[in-house]
């Protein structure tokens, strides 16, 4: 009696599942990347600002 070839049955199913885990890593990059993104350009606008307000001190106690 031969063995059965059950691979045949589960290379779709592998396909599927290489898909699905692509999919969910790239999700997840995705995520990450604006995880990382927001706080550093939160600390761009805040340091933008704290230097315009410098400035603008600075600017300001020259005309006195």
């Amino acid at each position: 009696m031969p063995i059965p070839d059950f691979s045949v049955h589960l290379e779709p199913l592998m396909h599927a599942a290489d898909s699905a885990a692509l999919a969910v890593m790239t999700a997840a990059a995705a995520v990450m990347a604006a995880a990382t993104a927001a706080p550093q350009a939160a600390a761009a606008a805040g340091a933008l600002l704290l230097f315009g307000l410098i400035w603008l001190t600075l600017m300001d106690t020259e005309d006195d």
